[in-house]
């Protein structure tokens, strides 16, 4: 897995968690605010005054809606009903249960629009704005923020306002700015900035979290072929430590006497040409499909089958192309090829894991390889190679006894010229 794909997968991930945090905020905003509504409700110190009252009655109405609709987020998460759609649904139901508030105390209070903003509902738009802030999706603070602009302008320029009456506007400035309105303000200031805080350390902590695993995966990637490092979601990573039985095709790789041939270049020289060999190695590995496990100095493993595609094709395939680049080189490579099951899997923990292949079939094809020296040919493959993938070009070179082994192996024999 790629360093984008996770970062997108852990974002996913934090979505989901963020409405159901949200939930959380929603119903702590609610019940904080509440209290503070009804403790200005109950105080002694309130002016008699039926707009206030309704105000009152219908922040709590409010309040009780915004609860519930934190309570209905946490249930939708838990459950495992949550989907994308459901983050733009909450937020704008968050910025139109505050502007039906809004709307209620010009509409149906009667509170004069000239006064609207100052009203603590007003205060609650930021305030449900910034929830935004804990979901990491940017598109739909915009579209929330649009909406609420639009609709408070609405509310506040295109609302009727009442003939002018002096006493009766200082009497709603009195109000909007009591002792009672101004602590429900300020409670509100204070949700905004514990909710930005809270904001910002979990993108924090999403960030550190994307960071260790992909620097976890860069670590074991060092150690993986190309090709199996690709993929290393966690799903991958297990099926990779379970290990599994699988039929591969084999190829070793060497150059003839490459320690002299060294000695006499020089190490920038021979450095600079084991560069040029192995990239070779690397395109025939890509081109076949093949997985190139390890590089042994002048040596390469090289492994076929670990996908869809056919084992035994692809490594007959890659030592001809292999046979055919090297044929004009200043120097000679034996070429060993075999076709057998094995066990493909990765041993190790996260600071270094090794992709491993068990098998019989390794020791055939690094034998076959040794052979050709003996044989004076560039490539050999086995019998079982060529038989569960049949090429021309092929000369059989019947059976031959492999070093450490008692029963003869049938090979065949190719030439690149």
């Amino acid at each position: 897995m790629t360093q984008s794909t996770l970062a997108e997968r852990r974002f996913a991930e934090a979505d989901a968690q963020a409405e159901k945090l949200l939930g959380y905020v929603r119903m702590g905003v609610a019940a904080l605010l509440a209290a503070s509504i009804l403790m200005a409700a109950l105080s002694a110190e309130r002016p008699e005054d039926a707009v206030l009252t309704q105000r009152l009655v219908f922040a709590m109405m409010g309040m009780a809606a915004y609860f519930l609709v934190g309570l209905a987020a946490i249930v939708i998460v838990k459950s495992g009903w949550y989907r994308p759609g459901v983050a733009w649904a909450a937020a704008f139901f968050d910025v139109g249960l505050i502007l039906w508030n809004f709307y209620g105390g010009v509409a149906f209070v009667g509170v004069d629009p000239l006064f609207a903003m100052a009203m603590p509902a007003a205060f609650m738009v930021p305030l449900v704005l910034t929830f935004g802030a804990l979901r990491f999706r940017p598109e739909i603070q915009v579209a929330a923020t649009i909406f609420a602009i639009g609709a408070l302008a609405l509310i506040v320029f295109a609302s009727p306002a009442p003939d002018f009456d002096p006493i009766a506007s200082m009497r709603q400035v009195k109000v909007s700015h009591g002792a009672p309105p101004n602590a429900i303000r300020i409670l509100i200031v204070l949700s905004l900035g514990l909710i930005v805080a809270l904001a910002v350390w979990r993108a924090r902590r999403l960030l550190e979290r994307v960071i260790a695993e992909a620097e976890a995966r860069a670590n074991l990637t060092r150690f993986l072929p190309e090709g199996v490092a690709d993929d290393m979601s966690d799903e991958a990573v297990a099926r990779l430590r379970a290990a599994r039985r699988a039929m591969v095709g084999v190829l070793f790789i060497d150059i003839r006497g490459f320690t002299a041939m060294a000695e006499g270049m020089g190490p920038e020289a021979s450095g600079e040409m084991l560069t040029s060999y192995r990239a070779a190695i690397l395109d025939a590995a890509r081109d076949h499909d093949g997985v190139v496990d390890k590089f042994i100095g002048d040596g390469a493993l090289v492994l076929f089958g670990l996908g869809e595609r056919d084992g035994a094709g692809d490594a007959v395939a890659a030592a001809e192309t292999l046979a055919k680049r090297f044929a004009d080189a200043p120097f000679r490579v034996g070429i060993g090829v075999h076709y057998g099951e094995a066990m493909v899997g990765a041993v190790g923990d996260d600071r270094r894991l090794e992709f491993t292949v068990i098998g019989d079939v390794v020791n055939v094809a690094s034998r076959i390889e040794a052979l050709t020296k003996e044989e004076a040919v560039v490539a050999l493959a086995s019998a079982a190679a060529l038989e569960a993938a049949p090429r021309g070009g092929w000369s059989p070179l019947g059976p031959r006894v492999l070093r450490g082994r008692e029963a003869p192996v049938a090979l065949f024999a190719f030439d690149p010229t």
